[in-house]
């Protein structure tokens, strides 16, 4: 038999023995890719759920502290009353200084034991510009060096109950960087009044970053007027 031929019978007869073994290995294999595939992203889709309900938590957690307030400012008859003597006389009478120490260590109390609160402004219509400050006690408008709120406040379209926006402050005209925090505006009921619960950007962004599945995943958040509140940037590890 001449090699030519030997070459060929060889051949063939490898591709009849190959055949059957390697079909069912392609098939196999592929079938085995496709479930691979769809696990992966079943994972991938389930820890986005979970990463999103662990930042949904975490942001739920940090609002409750607005229910507190408004449960103590708003529908607390005694205090309410008090805190709206305390604005309304621009020198307060002396039975209400004791009261607005209460009310401003009642402020504190959260802003200080909370990481993320930044401060935490109280404040009733009034004819004279005062509101209560976690940081100061009774603040006016006048000569406070945070007056940003007030215009969101009073500048805010609509009748929401509670809004949000993300502010730029300076204490200090040295200052080289602002600090970058949301305020969580929420309307009174019982007055013409709003609380505002100023929220530390960094430490919130600080949280959700620990919260990243992956190296090349960002978590942004939009208020309702498609302002960027939070931005979790992508980490470099």
């Amino acid at each position: 038999m001449e090699p030519a031929m030997k070459k060929r019978f060889f051949l063939k007869n490898l591709a009849v023995f190959l055949l059957p073994i390697m079909v069912p290995m392609i098939l196999l294999g592929s079938l085995s890719i496709a479930v691979l595939q769809r696990y992966i992203k079943n994972e991938i889709s389930s820890s986005h759920i979970r990463q999103l309900n662990q930042t949904k938590e975490h942001l739920e957690l940090m609002l409750n502290e607005m229910d507190s307030l408004i449960l103590t400012l708003d529908n607390h008859s005694k205090i309410n009353n008090v805190l709206g003597n305390l604005l309304e006389n621009q020198l307060p009478k002396y039975e209400d200084l004791v009261p607005g120490e209460m009310l401003q260590a009642f402020l504190n109390a959260p802003a200080n034991a909370r990481p993320y609160i930044h401060s935490i402004y109280a404040y009733y219509r009034n004819d004279h510009g005062l509101f209560v400050s976690s940081n100061v006690g009774v603040a006016n408008l006048n000569s406070y060096w945070d007056t940003g709120w007030y215009d969101g406040y009073r500048n805010h379209d609509g009748k929401a109950e509670i809004w949000t926006e993300p502010r730029n402050i300076k204490q200090y005209s040295f200052e080289k960087n602002a600090k970058r925090i949301v305020t969580v505006y929420r309307r009174l009921h019982t007055r013409d009044g709003m609380i505002a619960l100023n929220l530390s950007r960094d430490y919130i962004e600080d949280i959700l970053r620990s919260l990243a599945v992956s190296s090349e995943q960002c978590v942004l958040i939009f208020n309702e007027n498609g302002q960027l509140l939070l931005a979790a940037a992508c980490r470099t590890t």
